[in-house]
């Protein structure tokens, strides 16, 4: 299933700390549901989260290789 990007939201939004840590957020649709959710870049740790609070969807990945670091789908199976 393609996941179907919304919008970014305003670089006055991005988080930064006192740590100098930057995190992006991006609302798009969930892969798993279709609902609308959120997407967080977080630079320093070189990972991205996507979680959907509808359906408790969660997706770490590495940024850096692609790789699945964790997830969490319900009603999704994995194969043998």
């Amino acid at each position: 299933m393609k996941t179907k990007e919304l919008e970014t939201v305003p670089s006055q939004q991005k988080h930064e700390n006192k740590d100098f840590k930057t995190e992006i957020i991006q609302k798009v649709c969930c892969p798993n549901c279709g609902s609308k959710c959120e997407r967080h870049y977080i630079c320093e740790r070189q990972i991205c989260r996507t979680s959907c609070a509808n359906c408790d969807y969660l997706m770490i990945n590495c940024t850096r290789t692609g790789k699945v670091i964790e997830a969490y789908a319900p009603g999704i199976y994995a194969s043998k």
